[in-house]
């Protein structure tokens, strides 16, 4: 983790070997417990930013500017809502200051690196997939894999490692529309097929079967007749960030879907082709979409290469204020995230005072793993003396047999002990406790007896304006417990 003061014009480095994730925990306690936290790193310099993710553990305190800059990508998963209350309760801690969460919003800092804003963005590849078609058969593979309703489409594929294999779409086949007489039914009514292409994508099987707490995205189109079509989508692959037309044809013909809860939903995408227009919202994390939008086919003109198709003029581009604005633009009042949903899924976080690296890691989950690794060892142990056993009965000396199998056992115990110690050893918890009494720096910002800690941090909520510990216990999340929060 680096982080960079700069006062005076000046930068100044310090590093130390805490790793980077959730380093925001270490601002919400104010500008004095920041800096005497970082007062006990070791110096450092620019060129300590040799690897780009060194950029992603980075904190910049900017006294010129009034800045503080951490990456969004230190808050995971990236949601608006979360990050919005992360930076609402520094800003409370550091009066007069903003936050700041993308390079691309403060490009200047970039300077104080060894990165220019044309290495960082190249470095980036914020699209995982090209075509949504191609998002569809990754998604199918991955989830239904071992599902023999597959398989018979898995053969056509099997030469081909691509998990994006950029299907264009020729037929639609959707037996999934919406019941009638639903507010689904009557806002959105699928097109039955999108001829635009040389491939099959069947739409009688589940597209994207999300999970209640799975995170995903909201597309709205809005026809240009008015009628207003949802879709959930697991990421926003090229070709709809693009405005491809057979893109948009996809996502028409695909089934109707419910708008999601804005605690699920990472990220906007509203296709108006009434206007036409286009609006875009998410975490800072992923300001690269806003900027393919813009730079894409959706501002071009309907007669170069087919996108924006309905419009001469191209669609205007905004970036809108999250899941709220996207519900008054589209017509449905949706299921808003409160204050208090978006603190359960970060206070584990900022009341703990554990370092998340490797054995950090270990230590909160060393029970579990010494539990499978006990259960592994007695299985290995019986598989490889039910032989010998089973040899004894038939031949009838089981003497030869026991003695054996008394071995082989003591021989596994064994090993299994030495690969404990070893484990331990390599990955003992110990060192992060022990290097502040060796005049190392203390692992995070802040009170670091868990009680004050709590109440402190309970204190700084209230003057943010935000709801308490106490109100966010309902929604904390179930994967702090694994991590002994």
């Amino acid at each position: 983790m680096i982080a960079v003061i700069i006062r005076d014009g000046v930068a100044g480095y310090a590093s130390a070997a805490t790793p980077g994730f959730a380093m925001y925990r270490n601002l919400v306690w104010g500008e004095a417990a920041f800096e005497r936290w970082v007062s006990e790193f070791d110096a450092a310099d620019r060129d300590d930013f040799s690897e780009s993710e060194s950029l992603d553990d980075a904190i910049f305190v900017d006294h010129d500017g009034k800045r503080i800059f951490y990456p969004a990508e230190q808050v995971g998963p990236e949601h608006p809502r979360v990050i919005g209350l992360v930076n609402r309760l520094i800003t409370a801690a550091w009066p007069g200051y903003t936050v700041v969460n993308s390079y691309r919003d403060a490009p200047d800092l970039l300077t104080h690196t060894v990165w220019s804003m044309d290495d960082w963005l190249e470095d980036r590849d914020d699209v995982d997939h090209d075509t949504l078609a191609g998002l569809i058969d990754a998604y199918r593979d991955e989830e239904y894999e071992d599902d023999d309703q597959y398989e018979d489409d898995d053969d056509q594929y099997e030469d081909d490692d691509s998990s994006d294999r950029g299907l264009i779409v020729t037929d639609v086949i959707n037996a999934n529309p919406p019941a009638a007489g639903t507010a689904a039914a009557a806002a959105d009514t699928p097109a039955a097929a999108a001829d635009t292409g040389s491939a099959t994508i069947d739409l009688t099987e589940p597209v994207f079967d999300f999970d209640d707490d799975d995170d995903r995205v909201w597309v709205t189109v809005i026809e240009p007749a008015g009628t207003v079509r949802h879709r959930q989508l697991p990421a926003l692959p090229a070709d709809v960030l693009d405005g491809d037309p057979d893109a948009i044809a996809l996502l028409l013909a695909m089934p109707a879907d419910d708008v999601p809860d804005e605690a699920v939903t990472l990220e906007g995408l509203i296709i108006d082709q009434s206007r036409p227009a286009v609006y875009h919202w998410s975490a800072p994390g992923r300001a690269a979409h806003f900027s393919r939008i813009q730079s894409g086919g959706f501002n071009q003109p309907s007669d170069s290469d087919g996108y924006a198709a309905g419009s001469n003029d191209g669609y205007a581009v905004e970036s809108i204020d999250g899941y709220d604005a996207h519900c008054r633009l589209t017509g449905p009042a949706g299921t808003p995230m409160s204050d208090a949903q978006a603190l359960g899924k970060v206070f584990p976080l900022l009341v703990s005072t554990k370092v998340f690296d490797l054995s950090g890691m270990v230590d909160a989950i060393g029970g579990k793993i010494k539990r499978v690794a006990v259960l592994g060892t007695g299985c290995a142990l019986v598989a490889i003396n039910f032989p010998v056993l089973l040899f004894g009965l038939i031949s009838g000396n089981l003497r030869a047999a026991a003695i054996t199998i008394a071995v082989v056992t003591v021989i596994g115990i064994v090993l299994f002990q030495i690969a404990k110690v070893k484990f331990r050893r390599r990955f003992d918890p110990r060192k992060n406790e022990s290097a502040q009494d060796d005049g190392g720096p203390p692992p995070v910002a802040g009170p670091i007896d868990e009680t004050e800690r709590r109440a402190e941090l309970d204190r700084r909520l209230k003057a943010a304006g935000l709801p308490s510990i106490a109100a966010a216990e309902p929604y904390r999340e179930q994967a702090f417990d694994l991590l002994g929060m």
